[in-house]
Parts: C-alpha cells; structure tokens; sequence
C-alpha cells in the first residue's frame, strides 16, 4: 500500500488502491483528512508519533504498525516511511509504502507461544534421565531417596533403540 501525508498537519494527500482493500476506507473518504475519523485513537497517536520521527530524523523510518480495518478487524504493517523534502530543504510530505504482514506476526507469535510452552513444560517436569536395565529395582530406590512424580517411559517407544536400551525419564 502507497500514501502521502502533508507535514505539519499529517494530512493524507495520496492513497492507493491497495491502501483501499487493506483498510476498506476509500480515498474518498481519507483523502484531505487525518485519518483520526477512520483508525482508533491509539493507532492514530502511534501512526503520528512514528510521522513526527521521520521528520525530526529526516531520514527513513520502519516500523510495524497496528492498523483496524473499517470492519474492525486487526492487521500488522510493515511500513516505511520517507521524508520529501522541497528546495529549500524543508521537509513537506511523508511518503510511506506498507506491507500486510498480519499472517506472518500471528505464525511469529503462535510459534513463539508454543515454543515457550514446551520449554516451561521440559524445564518444570523433567528432573533427571536415568538408565536402568531392572525398572523394578530402580523406582523403589528413587522413592526412598525423595523422588516424587515419577514417569518411566521407555525410550523404544520414542526412538527406535536395541529391546535391551532402556532409559526412563522421571518427573
């Protein structure tokens, strides 16, 4: 998606197309305007705060950025933002070029939860590997040192190990 803003006043002054289906706010109905009549107010401070930065920076700005379309459903840029300057070398307009990165963010976010809940899961329950050939003989012996909790799995069943190989993981 492509837009303009106007500085000081962060007015939009262009709008594409693409900016029209990721939104679903027409040009119509931006251009001239803020965008404060169309994103919730949290967004539009963000969106500004990121505009003020590219003007007092007078450089390229990325970022990703929340955006609610007109049906309310949340999305995630990664915008872009340059400053056009005008002869004298003042700062006139912001350019910006966004890409909808909402499916990458939420695999991004699922992958970190799941990673995060098989680590809470290893580190909490798995306390020792001990490998025994007689099971029998062994839990006795770790009940009676304290042990509590306690998962005997054996290991063929998770890798294809010899009949004799037995390792038990306890928890």
């Amino acid at each position: 998606m492509l837009f303009m803003k106007e500085v000081p006043s962060f007015r939009v002054l262009l709008w594409n197309r693409e900016a029209e289906r990721v939104t679903g706010i027409s040009r119509a109905d931006i251009v001239g305007r803020t965008g404060s009549e169309s994103f919730p107010a949290d967004e539009m401070e963000l969106y500004h705060a990121n505009d003020r930065e590219v003007v007092e920076r007078r450089a390229l700005v990325e970022v990703e950025e929340p955006i609610t379309d007109k049906d309310g459903e949340p999305h995630w840029l990664r915008t872009r933002k340059v400053p056009l300057f005008d002869e004298a070398g003042n700062v006139y307009a912001i350019l910006g070029i966004s890409i909808d990165i909402t499916d990458e963010r939420r695999a991004r976010e699922a992958l970190a939860g799941s990673e995060a809940k098989h680590r809470a899961v290893l580190e909490s329950a798995i306390h020792a590997v001990v490998g025994s050939k007689d099971v029998h003989t062994l839990l006795p012996r770790l009940r009676a040192a304290g042990a509590s909790g306690i998962l005997v799995i054996p290991v063929q069943k998770l890798l294809p190990l010899p009949d004799h190989a037995h390792v038990w993981l306890l928890g």
